[in-house]
């Protein structure tokens, strides 16, 4: 991660605060110094508690700030209560996983694989530079953090380059196939206290119907239930970051990618993950299913508050 510097910036308000990427805002929160956040992390909202209305940056779920006369109350209504720093912090280590693949430089890359060459010569020599250039190898270690695959066990990645990229040259493609090879890593934060990974799961004949719409990198699919099926995978990332935990939605590996890309927009924080992804070790606890019968047109559209008009509209 490279350095954060800290600057003041007197056209925002006393209490706000931005984040940039290389001059770019990518994320904006606002903090009260005196007082703590009490986050509703679900069902502790039905408990009265006086506050500042307000939403928790890095999630997004519904909050108070509250002085601290009322804080052990909150904690005992099974409120998360944080001070204004730990909020500010939280927000940012949730930004840089959104966008650490805008984070990897390619002097950082080369640090890396000079780190591996230390320990792993073979390795690196097998891949750079007469099988794969550095250049490649740092689009696809982009396109892995892109979604959030952890790109720390590089030896491993790496290997897995040797094998596929003498045939394989599209980073894309790489990608798919370096994914199933470190499945573990894809799926491990998904796991619940007994090893199972929490995923939601299409229903048969709703998998059917997507991988038929499939064309190329695309999901060619009827706007509405694009829609419908967008807002049925948002309540559920909802509930489950209420809950406390996440989840991945599990689908074949054919249709994953363009799955993953027709829904990215309008649920940048979802997870894709292919059944062939997942080590044969480890069990899945399905926490939702979605059945084709649910998408069906809802009254009026909500394509607008989650894609945007024209998003909605064509196929991604």
């Amino acid at each position: 991660m490279p350095a954060v510097r800290v600057r003041d910036n007197i056209q925002l308000d006393p209490t706000a605060y931005r984040v940039l990427i290389g001059g770019r805002e990518v994320a904006r929160g606002d903090v009260r110094p005196d007082l703590w956040l009490a986050i509703d992390p679900g069902g502790a909202a039905k408990i009265p508690l006086a506050g500042e209305v307000t939403r928790e940056p890095a999630f997004g779920l519904p909050a108070r700030w509250i002085g601290d006369a009322d804080r052990n109350r909150a904690e005992a209504a099974g409120f998360t209560v944080v001070d204004a720093p730990n909020v500010i912090i939280t927000h940012l280590g949730e930004v840089v996983r959104r966008h650490a693949g805008e984070l990897l430089s390619r002097e950082d890359l080369k640090a890396m694989v000079d780190k591996v060459r230390e320990t792993s010569p073979a390795v690196v020599d097998e891949l750079i530079p007469g099988v794969m250039t550095m250049g490649l190898l740092h689009r696809v270690l982009t396109l892995l953090l892109d979604e959030r695959v952890p790109v720390s066990n590089l030896p491993r990645i790496m290997e897995s380059l040797a094998t596929h990229a003498p045939t394989v040259k599209d980073p894309a493609d790489l990608a798919e196939r370096v994914r199933v090879d470190i499945g573990r890593s894809v799926v491990d934060r998904f796991r619940d206290p007994n090893g199972r990974i929490r995923a939601v799961v299409l229903d048969p004949r709703l998998e059917v119907e997507l991988r038929r719409s499939v064309q190329g990198p695309q999901l060619v699919l009827d706007p509405t239930r694009l829609e419908q099926l967008t807002l049925r995978l948002s309540d559920e990332l909802r509930k489950a970051s209420a809950r406390g935990y996440e989840v991945a939605l599990l689908c074949d590996a054919s249709l994953r990618r363009a799955l993953r890309h027709a829904l990215a927009r309008a649920l940048a924080d979802l997870v894709v993950v292919a059944y062939q992804e997942i080590p044969t070790d480890l069990l899945m606890e399905p926490v939702a299913v979605i059945r084709p019968e649910e998408l069906v047109a809802a009254g009026p559209s909500a394509v607008g508050a989650m894609f945007g008009p024209a998003d909605a509209a064509r196929p991604r």
